[in-house]
C-alpha cells in the first residue's frame, strides 16, 4: 500500500511540475497582455515591469522536457525578447544586449520543435511569427549595413549570414512568399561585398560562385573574383570567370579592364593594346580609364615618347572628367617623361631646353591642384638647379680674360640656385623629409647661406 502511495505521489508530482511550467506559459502571456495595455496607455514603468515579469516566467518554461517542446512556449519567448529589443524606454538599456538575437532563435524554434501526428509542425500564431521573423532580418541587415560602412568586416559578415539564414528557413514555412528569395539574394550579395571590402580571396571566391549558380551576378563580381585569381597567378580561371562575364555583360567596361589586367600579367603586350582601343572605342564615357592603362604600359616599356603622348590625352580626358587627385598625378608624370625625354636629346640644345619647359610647365600645373604636392617642388627646384649648372658649365668654359662675363653667369647661376631653395623650402615645410633637407642644405653652399645651414642642422 506504501509503495502505491509513492508512486501516486511521484506522479502527482511530475503533473503538478509539468502544470507549473505550463501556468508559466500562460502567465507570461497574461504579463505581456499587461505589457501592452499599460504601454498603450502611456505608463512607461508599469509596461517595462510586466515585460520583464513575462521574462522572468517564460524561461524555465523554456528548459522543462515537455513545455520546451512546445511552439507557443519559444513564440511566447520570441514575443517577449522582441518587445525588449524594439522598445526605445531607457528603463530597459540593461536588457537589450543579445535580445535581438534570442528573438530570432526562439522564433526559428517555434517553426520546427512541435510535430503534429501527421508529421508537419506547429506553428503557433503563424502569421505573427513570419513577420517577426522577416523584421528581425532586415533589422540584421540594417546592422551589417553599418558595420560595413564602420569597417567591421567580421561583424557585418555575421549580420549578413544571419539574415539570409533567417530568410531561408522562413521561405520553408511560407513558399509562396516571393520577396523572400529576393531577401535571401540580397543578403548573399552583401557578404560577398563584405568579403571583398575586407579582402578575404577565399571568401570572395565561394560567395562568388554561389552569387553565380543562382544567376545574379552583377559585372562587378566576375571582376572581384577575377582579380582574386589573378593576385593568386591562376590566370587560366581569371580567363574563364572573365569568359564569362563577357559573354553575359558583353558592354560592360569593368570586364575589359579586368581582362587588360590578364593581358599585362601574361606580358601580352599586344592583347592588352587590342582591349585598350577596344575599350576606348566601345566605352566612350570610360575612355579615360583606358588611356590611363595605356599610359601604363607604355611607362613599364620605358618608351617615353609614346609615354608623353598617352599622357597627354590622358590628361585631356581626366579634365573632362574633373578627376583632380588623377590629373595632379598625370601632370607630374608627364613632367618626369619630358624631363627623360630632354636628357635624350641632349645633343639638340633647342629640343632639350623645350622639352625640359614643358616639364616645368606640368609640375607647375600640378601644384595647381594640391599646393601641398612635395614631390612637384622637389622636381622644380631641380629644374633651377639644372638650369644653375649650366650657366656655370657655360661660365667656366670662358676664355680666363673674360671676367665679366664670367662674373655674370655665375650671378644667374646663384639666382637659380635661390629658386630652387625657394621651391625646396616650400616643400620641406609641408613635410620634414630627410632628403629635402639634405637637399636644401647643399643649395644653401651654392648660394653660401650659412646661417640657414646652421639652422637646418640645429633641428633634432
Amino acid at each position: 500500500m506504501k509503495k502505491i502511495l509513492l508512486v501516486t505521489l511521484c506522479s502527482f508530482s511530475s503533473f503538478w511540475l509539468l502544470f507549473s511550467q505550463s501556468s508559466s506559459v500562460l502567465t507570461a502571456w497574461e504579463y505581456m497582455e499587461t505589457y501592452k495595455r499599460e504601454k498603450d496607455a502611456g505608463n512607461d514603468a508599469a509596461s517595462i515591469q510586466a515585460l520583464l515579469d513575462a521574462k522572468k516566467e517564460i524561461e524555465p518554461a523554456t528548459k522543462h522536457p515537455n513545455t520546451s517542446q512546445q511552439s507557443k512556449t519559444w513564440k511566447r519567448r520570441g514575443d517577449i525578447y522582441y518587445e525588449i529589443a524594439v522598445n526605445k524606454s531607457p528603463r530597459l538599456v540593461l536588457e537589450k544586449e543579445g535580445a535581438m538575437d534570442t528573438a530570432l532563435a526562439s522564433y526559428l524554434r517555434a517553426t520546427n520543435v512541435e510535430l503534429k501526428d501527421n508529421g508537419k509542425y506547429v506553428i503557433e500564431d503563424k502569421g505573427d511569427l513570419i513577420f517577426k521573423l522577416i523584421t528581425l532580418a532586415n533589422r540584421k541587415m540594417e546592422e551589417g549595413n553599418n558595420q560595413l560602412e564602420e569597417k567591421l568586416y567580421d561583424k557585418a559578415m555575421m549580420a549578413y549570414e544571419t539574415a539570409k539564414y533567417v530568410y531561408d528557413q522562413t521561405l520553408t514555412i511560407d513558399p509562396k512568399n516571393t520577396s523572400l528569395p529576393s531577401a535571401s539574394n540580397s543578403a548573399l550579395q552583401a557578404m560577398l561585398i563584405t568579403a571583398v571590402s575586407a579582402e578575404q580571396k577565399e571568401k570572395i571566391i565561394s560567395l562568388g560562385e554561389m552569387v553565380l549558380a543562382k544567376g545574379i551576378a552583377d559585372p562587378w563580381v566576375y571582376q572581384a573574383m577575377a582579380g582574386v585569381y589573378i593576385d593568386n597567378k591562376d590566370l587560366a580561371n581569371a580567363k574563364t570567370i572573365l569568359a564569362k562575364g563577357k559573354e553575359k555583360y558583353p558592354n560592360e567596361s569593368a570586364i575589359y579592364l579586368a581582362e587588360l589586367r590578364v593581358a599585362f600579367d601574361e606580358n601580352d603586350t599586344q592583347r592588352a593594346q587590342q582591349i585598350i582601343k577596344e575599350g576606348k572605342e566601345k566605352f566612350p564615357d570610360k575612355k579615360a580609364d583606358f588611356i590611363l592603362e595605356e599610359v601604363n604600359i607604355y611607362l613599364t616599356q620605358g618608351d617615353d615618347e609614346k609615354a608623353s603622348k598617352a599622357l597627354e590625352e590622358a590628361i585631356d580626358a581626366f579634365k573632362n572628367e574633373n578627376e583632380k587627385e588623377i590629373l595632379k598625378v598625370l601632370y607630374f608624370n608627364a613632367g618626369i617623361i619630358y624631363d627623360n625625354l630632354s636628357k635624350k636629346n641632349s645633343d639638340n640644345t633647342t629640343i632639350a631646353k623645350e622639352l625640359r619647359e614643358k616639364a616645368y610647365s606640368h609640375y607647375n600645373k600640378s601644384l595647381e591642384i594640391d599646393p601641398n604636392y612635395v614631390s612637384a617642388y622637389n622636381q622644380l627646384a631641380n629644374y633651377h638647379v639644372m638650369a644653375g649648372n649650366d650657366f656655370l658649365l657655360e661660365a667656366n668654359n670662358l676664355p680666363f680674360e673674360k671676367t665679366k662675363e664670367y662674373n655674370e653667369l655665375k650671378a644667374k647661376a646663384i639666382e637659380e640656385y635661390k629658386k630652387a631653395a625657394n621651391y625646396l623650402e616650400k616643400g620641406y615645410a609641408i613635410n620634414k623629409d630627410k632628403t629635402l633637407k639634405n637637399n636644401l642644405i647643399e643649395i644653401y653652399k651654392k648660394t653660401q647661406d650659412y646661417d640657414k645651414i646652421k639652422a637646418l642642422q640645429a633641428e633634432e
